[in-house]
């Protein structure tokens, strides 16, 4: 089952909480389809920038690897305490 669309406001008192449950959720899907997919391998930033909506993806749009958009997003989403 794909993940809905991530479309997280970053100001939310939940979004960090919110954040790392997509994050796991997204990363069960991907492992998932590389148990199903055996002749290649799975493109995880085509498949993440599916999952996140039109603003979130502006966050990641100059990434060009999938760990470069992981960081990108939680660098956005987890905010260390002042």
């Amino acid at each position: 089952m794909k993940p809905s669309c991530l479309d997280l406001d970053p100001s939310s008192s939940s979004a960090c909480k919110e954040w790392r449950h997509r994050r796991k959720t997204f990363e069960n899907y991907v492992e998932e389809l590389d148990q199903q997919i055996e002749d290649r391998a799975v493109d995880k930033l085509k498949l993440l920038i599916k999952c996140v909506s039109h603003t979130v993806y502006d966050f990641t749009e100059e990434c060009e690897t999938y760990d470069e958009a992981i960081t990108a997003l939680q660098n956005f989403y987890v905010h260390v305490p002042n």
